[in-house]
């Protein structure tokens, strides 16, 4: 068996990602540091167990065809700003990033692309994407559907780790319970990729109990508001270093307004601070537009520039944020309004 890798894709919190030919065939490649000690619980049984579980849909999985165990593992991946400015209170991660050991997974297929790329290339026509963006959505929250129907939890789906596949199939069929649906693809399969993460994921009855199931799609709601919808405001907050209000300060405030407070109740509660603070600051956003500039410290000037940008960009209507925020555990009625919408 040989493997060649020939370029870099993508650099992530443990590991890095590769396009490589296994075999002869197009493949993605994973390296992820691991310390040696942690080799000793043994996560492939786990990892196996997942990919079983993956093969089953191959529309949305891609297959883990290998994976093996380097003890002298030479390359680095990318420390986050927050870890280099703290390296004391995050010795964990100094460790592991220091280790020598890593793991190299291999899957197949080879994909065209991530969530992140696609979004940059289709977002100068906001209205045209409206469509593929709502069959994206449908295919996400189908792929944690069927991953928290078997007890399994990604920690770490965000808009790398999200990526598709062009396709020439029209359509596809997806199955809620009882129900089949069958959903236009646009021309894209999308699949959720970074297994490795899951070894450590697969709940018991009594932690499924405690990371409830409207935990999971959390991120289904986070990408759908924060990327499509305001990716020209958050870059010019970013071209301008306006400060973005704190977690605390967004939350209080939607508790306080009474025709927003109930939102508060569907909104995820235990998940990665990064991820709940960007889908609360950009529900917010939505909601309570001017309010929210206030909390940014924008003057008054200046508003119409940015209310512009958010109210005339939006690919995904607010009416459908709300309802899918209010119904996430509701699988059939999320699914049915997503595909009313392409």
């Amino acid at each position: 068996m040989e493997l060649k890798i020939s370029k870099s894709l993508s650099s992530g919190f443990i590991g890095n990602t590769y396009v490589g030919k296994f075999n002869g065939q197009n493949c993605l490649v994973k390296l992820s540091h691991i310390l040696e000690k942690d080799l000793q619980t043994n996560p492939f049984n786990i990892l196996n167990a997942f990919d079983e579980f993956a093969r089953q849909y191959p529309n949305h999985f891609i297959k883990l065809i290998s994976f093996n165990v380097i003890k002298d593992c030479k390359f680095k991946h990318t420390v986050p700003k927050w870890i280099k400015e703290n390296p004391e209170k995050n010795k964990w991660y100094v460790k592991l990033h220091s280790s020598n050991v890593c793991i190299q997974y291999i899957y197949l297929p080879i994909l065209d692309g991530t969530l992140l790329q696609w979004y940059k290339e289709q977002s100068v026509n906001p209205i045209k994407f409206r469509s593929p963006l709502y069959s994206f959505m449908c295919q996400f929250y189908y792929m944690h559907y069927i991953m928290s129907k078997s007890n399994w939890y990604h920690p770490d789906a965000h808009e790398t780790n999200i990526m598709y596949k062009n396709t020439n199939l029209e359509t596809i069929d997806i199955h809620i319970g009882k129900n089949k649906y069958t959903m236009s693809t646009y021309g894209k399969l999308w699949y959720l990729i970074d297994y490795d993460n899951i070894y450590n994921s697969k709940l018991s009855v009594s932690q499924k109990s405690n990371i409830e199931i409207r935990d999971n799609p959390h991120l289904f709601l986070a990408l759908m508001i924060n990327r499509t919808v305001f990716q020209p405001f958050w870059d010019q907050v970013n071209k301008q270093k306006i400060n973005i209000p704190n977690e605390k300060k967004i939350v209080s405030l939607i508790k306080a307004n009474a025709t927003t407070r109930y939102l508060s109740d569907y909104l995820p509660k235990r998940t990665e601070p990064l991820t709940l603070q960007l889908c609360y600051i950009t529900l917010c956003l939505l909601l309570e537009t001017e309010t929210h500039f206030k909390l940014m410290g924008l003057t008054d000037k200046s508003w119409n520039k940015y209310i512009e940008m958010v109210k005339t960009k939006q690919t995904v209507n607010i009416d459908d944020i709300v309802f899918c925020i209010k119904n996430i555990t509701n699988h059939n009625r999320v699914i049915k309004l997503l595909i009313s919408k392409m």
